[in-house]
């Protein structure tokens, strides 16, 4: 595909474009491609689904593209390649402190480095944006990095193929501190069973790709119990609870690889967040907790048929409140790979438990992170039946359990490792297991 970039700023369709803006001319030999990957998808009606009912790169990793549909002049050049945005530091460069906006996925490419050197940040977390002494408004979940010449001391090296850029700030910590939240390396697990797992792959590609420290956790670890004393977040790949819980069957394989967790492993599980550990499940696996830890969470899609409800393949619109942890650095409107996924609804007591402190609604409070939109839904492809059923429905929650949190990530944030747009919200979760709950 030709890919062209602006050398100055041009007008199209009555917009002014900046100088930088990428180009695709489709009066080129391979338009029909480049039209198949940026176009929204609408797929024709018929009894056969396809596998992906909607394909759109742009929507899935979280990039703003615009049709254009007149002729317009504009000064570009062809690019041979593409070259990576570079980070740097910008406006102080001898700052006692710097900020990172939040938004780049390769923020935490940084912050596990800074983790790493052992260099101390902070979160804003405030609950609004943020403002420096300059003027400059930073959103909430943006980094605070107060020892700015020990940063500098591992430049280049900690800057070396990350896109972040590092703002000078004459903002002292001492007086920032009240909009801030320190955040300790999370231990982090990531849950492997003997059964080859996909998502569990694509999790592990991707923690490996961002340089996240972690350890596959089998299920002999998780009955062994005590794992509040080992890990601050574990995670689950999406997978059925029956496979969580039973694994492999006997005879099927030697008998160490047999069984899942069973349910001592569902206690331990209860147990490692109880003492303050933080759950995160990805698609499938969220229905385990919403089994088996009596939370007021419904998962409104278990058990609906094809003909109640079908959608295979198709970006949706979802809402993000930014403002939540496990919302950090998103775009309030973004899009979710929807394939055979789950949606919520916090489960509301009857009339006899309204008032009953040990409900599970009181005992375990749910807080809604994204939801499906209620109009507007499908951005690309088409939910072929019960559209309604999911509009406006929890898409991302975030359960209160004893000290610790249940993260329930509703779609396969990281599919095929693809969905760029959506990574924050895994790499979000995994930080909020540090991260006290003033943030």
């Amino acid at each position: 595909v030709e890919v062209h970039q602006a050398q100055e700023k041009f007008v199209a369709d009555d917009v002014t474009y900046s100088p930088g803006t990428f180009i695709l001319y489709c009066a080129q030999p391979y338009r029909i491609y480049v039209k198949d990957l940026f176009e929204r998808q609408d797929p024709p009606t018929g009894p056969r689904p396809n596998r992906f009912e909607g394909w759109t790169l742009p929507l899935q990793m979280g990039v703003r593209r615009v049709a254009v549909n007149r002729p317009f002049e504009c000064k570009a050049k062809i690019l041979e390649s593409i070259p990576m945005p570079k980070g740097g530091i910008k406006g102080n460069k001898n700052a006692a402190s710097y900020v990172i906006r939040a938004g780049s996925n390769d923020d935490y490419r940084l912050i596990n480095r800074m983790h790493k050197d052992q260099i101390p940040f902070s979160i804003i977390s405030s609950g609004k944006e943020w403002k420096t002494k300059t003027g400059s408004s930073i959103p909430t979940g943006s980094l605070f990095i107060r020892e700015g010449k020990k940063v500098r001391s591992v430049l280049p090296n900690i800057l070396d193929g990350v896109s972040s850029t590092l703002i000078g700030t004459r903002d002292s910590y001492s007086k920032a501190k009240s909009a801030l939240n320190s955040v300790p390396a999370p231990r982090t697990g990531l849950y492997k069973p003997w059964r080859a797992n996909l998502n569990e792959g694509w999790t592990r590609f991707l923690l490996d790709t961002f340089e996240f420290s972690y350890s596959s956790v089998h299920n002999a670890e998780i009955l062994a119990g005590n794992l509040r004393e080992r890990y601050d977040c574990l995670i689950l790949p999406s997978m059925t609870t029956r496979s969580i819980i039973e694994g492999q069957a006997p005879d099927t394989t030697e008998p160490r690889y047999v069984g899942g967790i069973g349910l001592d492993g569902i206690v331990s599980l209860q147990n490692f967040v109880q003492d303050g550990g933080t759950l995160v499940c990805i698609d499938e696996s969220s229905n385990l907790p919403i089994d088996h830890f009596n939370i007021p969470v419904k998962n409104i899609l278990k058990g609906k048929t094809r003909e109640e409800f079908f959608c295979r393949g198709s970006s949706l619109r979802i809402l993000v409140d930014t403002d939540h942890p496990v919302g950090y650095g998103m775009q309030e409107w973004t899009s979710a790979y929807f394939y055979e996924a789950q949606a919520f609804e916090i489960v509301k007591p009857d009339e006899k438990e309204k008032n009953n402190a040990q409900s599970p609604e009181k005992m375990f409070p749910a807080t809604v992170v994204a939801r499906y939109a209620d109009t507007a839904l499908v951005e690309s492809g088409r939910i072929r039946s019960g559209e309604k059923l999911i509009a406006g429905k929890p898409a991302i929650m975030d359960v209160k359990y004893g000290e610790g949190h249940i993260i329930l990530l509703g779609f396969r944030v990281n599919r095929n490792a693809q969905t760029f747009g959506t990574f924050r919200f895994l790499f979000n979760a995994i930080q909020r297991s540090t991260l006290s709950d003033k943030g």
